[in-house]
């Protein structure tokens, strides 16, 4: 025999099945839908600044400083807008070794060196001490041979200082937006009770 769905029973099923299949979702929803879920999304950490995919690497030889003027193109691996950026290479060895962002200078500053010469393959000895260049197959790094500053050098890659700012206010705002979710969730689990109640008493007393 089949059974039938009474007219009062049918407005507390419909409550239910939406609720029931929030949960059925599983842990993408939760972490779509929660407070600390969206707090806490993956794509809005670690991201860097690092070399364009054609940087146009320019060196130039700053004889007072005893140093090389490096300009290049860089680029945000989120946002990919391209920005013109010089440093000053043995100055800021360390810096970029370690992965931290350059002290940079002004790029209309190369406009006051002579240009080094640039080649795509490894440079061979300079002829008078005279300062060459050779750029890396990836584009990322450079070789210097000649003059006092010879050596293979990285172009700056580190990250963004933003987002180690948005890192420590999510650790501060991570307590609050759990006891939001659980607050609501305790809403979801008492309107769920309700209705499970509300059916069996239905079940039980059927008018």
């Amino acid at each position: 025999m089949r059974m039938r769905t009474s007219p009062q029973r049918r407005p507390q099923i419909c409550t239910l099945a939406p609720v029931l299949l929030l949960f059925l979702t599983g842990c993408e929803t939760a972490r779509d839908y929660s407070v600390t879920g969206r707090l806490w999304e993956k794509e809005v950490l670690g991201h860097y600044f690092e070399p364009a995919p054609n940087a146009h690497l320019q060196l130039f030889y700053d004889q007072r400083r005893g140093d090389v003027l490096a300009a290049y193109d860089e680029e945000h691996t989120k946002r990919r807008t391209i920005r013109r950026r010089a440093y000053f290479v043995n100055r800021n060895r360390a810096r970029i070794e370690a992965v931290r962002k350059p002290r940079f200078v002004d790029p209309k500053r190369a406009l006051a060196h002579d240009a080094i010469p640039l080649t795509p393959s490894v440079a061979a000895a300079a002829p008078n001490n005279s300062l060459q260049a050779s750029l890396s197959s990836d584009g990322r790094q450079f070789t210097l041979s000649g003059g006092p500053v010879a050596g293979t050098y990285r172009l700056p890659v580190y990250p963004d200082q933003s987002r180690r700012l948005i890192f420590g206010t999510r650790i501060v705002a991570t307590p609050f937006a759990v006891a939001a979710d659980l607050a609501v969730a305790g809403i979801v689990v008492a309107a769920i009770a309700g209705v499970i109640y509300g059916i069996s008493q239905g079940a039980v007393h059927p008018q």
